[in-house]
């Protein structure tokens, strides 16, 4: 980072890596919880559970909340789980937070589409710039799991 040309938005970066990025949603906008988890979900509790441990764990989510402890916090907003399995025959699975859930009432709803566009870089153009910096460039990539 150190040596990042443009400093702030290397800050940015690891910031929202680290504790996360404001997607920009309108408060005002109206949202309704998720009364239960996705099909898939209810399928596979235990794949359900294990994300859970982990990210409580790790810090990054908080609970599980008895009904009587909800009462004490500010409101909270439940979105609905899913599951899918990641690859073929790999045994693991990919969890679903359904953002977009209920219709017209969901957190995605109160986001402004201009707000969260996204576009890949292709491998040509990585190349080409690649080839333009000449012998000795370097290149990484990573994987952000947790993202």
């Amino acid at each position: 980072m150190c040596s990042h040309p443009d400093q702030a938005l290397a800050r940015y970066i690891l910031r929202g890596l680290r504790e996360g990025f404001c997607v920009g949603f309108n408060r005002s906008s109206p949202l309704k919880s998720a009364a239960r988890n996705m099909h898939s979900a209810q399928k596979h509790p235990e794949v359900i559970q294990q994300y859970l441990d982990k990210e409580c764990s790790l810090g990054r989510m908080l609970g599980p909340f008895r009904e009587e402890e909800l009462a004490g916090l500010p409101p909270c907003h439940f979105n609905r789980f899913g599951v899918i399995p990641k690859g073929v025959n790999t045994g693991k699975w990919r969890l679903i937070t359904d953002l977009s859930f209920p219709p017209d009432a969901s957190v995605n709803d109160g986001i402004d589409p201009a707000l969260c566009s996204l576009s890949y870089t292709s491998v040509e153009l990585v190349a080409g710039v690649a080839a333009g910096l000449g012998r000795g460039a370097l290149l990484a990539k990573t994987d952000i799991e947790s993202a």
